[in-house]
């Protein structure tokens, strides 16, 4: 009985989102995605979709599944990944994708891919980072388990 009425007032604080809800979420990652490398406030983003901002971030959430600002935090380091993989430099990369401040880009990529910017470039161009071939992956690991079974 106890357990049926916990989980009544945990549905009651979560609702579900609605059509309506996703449209919006839908308009605002339109924008956001429009925007990237602009500096992007919550009340830029609330404002796009004619929204406060408490409520947009709850709406944002409710339809998309994390907050605005983690979902455009993901999306920029995204970005920057990607051009660190098509050979641009750290620098550049941070900048074009909405960076303004390169210790806090180094800090946040850190932390999502586990090493810093210049490493995970230098890996992509050596073949062993994240993006490049399985083939070259399959042959750094053969490198490794041979290396290791000599060890042995």
């Amino acid at each position: 009985m106890a357990g049926a009425a916990l989980r009544l007032t945990h549905e009651a604080e979560e609702p579900r989102s609605t059509l309506a809800d996703e449209a919006r979420g839908a308009e605002a990652i339109a924008f956001i995605e429009q925007n990237l490398a602009e500096p992007l406030s919550l009340a830029d983003m609330a404002g796009a979709v004619g929204l406060g901002r408490y409520h947009f971030i709850r709406l944002f959430r409710r339809a998309v599944g994390v907050t605005p600002y983690q979902y455009l935090l993901n999306r920029r380091l995204t970005g920057a990944a990607e051009a660190l993989r098509e050979g641009s430099n750290v620098f550049d990369a941070a900048l074009d994708n909405g960076f303004m401040d390169l210790s806090e880009f180094t800090r946040r990529f850190g932390a999502k891919f586990g090493q810093s910017p210049g490493a995970y470039r230098r890996n992509v161009a050596r073949g062993r980072g994240q993006g490049c071939s399985g083939r070259h992956n399959q042959a750094f690991i053969l490198r490794k388990r041979r290396k290791f079974a000599r060890s042995i």
